[in-house]
């Protein structure tokens, strides 16, 4: 709690040093905001969610901060996106989701489970002797220009994995995309630099920015969108290029972007645009020959402690 108190402090004279006191006091406005909203959630919300592992799947893809809205924007573009049902998150960032999903409860199935992932929470939220295999490609594929992990390299992993593990039933791939930073847009604001990820940002992020009037909505809304064709993309090869019966995709929450006063994605509030997420289900088959490019070079264990230490977590 100490430290939790001491980073909020650095964070509020960082911002009043660098952007003045109006600032920060809309800031703190803000703070003392969502944490109203997340101690009522606590207190009288839907503290319950839909497990992804109450539903029959084979594959599952995780398209990171994807809003219902915003899938059903694209449907005509892609023929696996047919039904877009909805279903309740466990979470309203990825932490939660991690927390909630992979639970004692469903231990059975998650340890015959590959997890495949873009997002380094799951360095702190997920431990691999809990899974078949945990393949953090965040470690080794994250693109310092873009500021995240492209599609890529999750597809391919995937791919690679799936063709590979014979002895697993299941398979997870969590995108980070249509998440920002955007691929290919002007549209700035903090990234995800692996030095600061899980710490307050001093920086506002995108959806900040768009609260405080800085980015116009259409703008932010189509550089969100196309980051969402961005990974459908991808979606598209793997389900090309690899045999399973049931492929769903889903979110791990949604994205604010007003509703209540609220942008973006804090923890703990049950908002529907956070909570509520799509679900889609079709097939994959192979249909077309495609290599994946895979990486097989680990961080040593000196990389990925510095690593760990950069993101604050030793």
């Amino acid at each position: 709690m100490a430290n939790s108190g001491t980073s909020l402090l650095q964070s509020g004279l960082q911002i009043y040093r660098t952007q003045g006191l109006w600032q920060l006091t809309r800031e703190a406005f803000y703070y003392c905001y969502e944490s109203t909203l997340r101690a009522g959630c606590s207190l009288f919300g839907d503290r319950q969610g839909d497990n992804i592992y109450e539903d029959d799947w084979d594959v599952l893809l995780i398209l990171d901060a994807c809003r219902v809205d915003l899938l059903r924007e694209v449907t005509g573009e892609y023929p696996f996106l047919d039904v877009i049902e909805t279903r309740r998150s466990v979470g309203s960032t990825s932490a939660e989701w991690m927390n909630n999903t992979f639970t004692a409860k469903h231990q059975d199935v998650v340890a015959n489970t590959i997890y495949v992932t873009g997002n380094p929470f799951s360095d702190d939220h997920v431990s691999s002797e809990d899974f078949a295999v945990v393949d953090e490609v965040w470690r080794n594929e994250w693109d310092e220009a873009a500021e995240t992990i492209r599609p890529r390299p999750l597809t391919d992993q995937a791919i690679a994995r799936w063709r590979s593990e014979a002895d697993a039933d299941r398979m997870i791939v969590h995108y980070m995309q249509p998440h920002y930073p955007f691929i290919g847009s002007s549209i700035a604001g903090a990234g995800l630099s692996l030095e600061n990820w899980g710490e307050t940002f001093d920086s506002r992020n995108v959806w900040e920015l768009l609260r405080d009037g800085e980015i116009e909505y259409d703008a932010l809304w189509d550089a969100y969108r196309e980051n969402l064709r961005a990974v459908l993309n991808d979606v598209e090869l793997l389900i090309e290029t690899i045999d399973a019966d049931v492929v769903a995709m889903t979110a791990d929450h949604g994205n604010a972007v007003g509703e209540y006063g609220v942008y973006g994605h804090p923890a703990g509030i049950c908002l529907s645009a956070l909570r509520d997420v799509p679900w889609v289900t079709t097939n994959a088959e192979q249909v077309r020959e495609y290599e994946p490019e895979t990486t097989n070079e680990a961080p040593t264990n000196e990389d990925v402690s510095d690593r760990l230490e950069a993101l604050g977590y030793k």
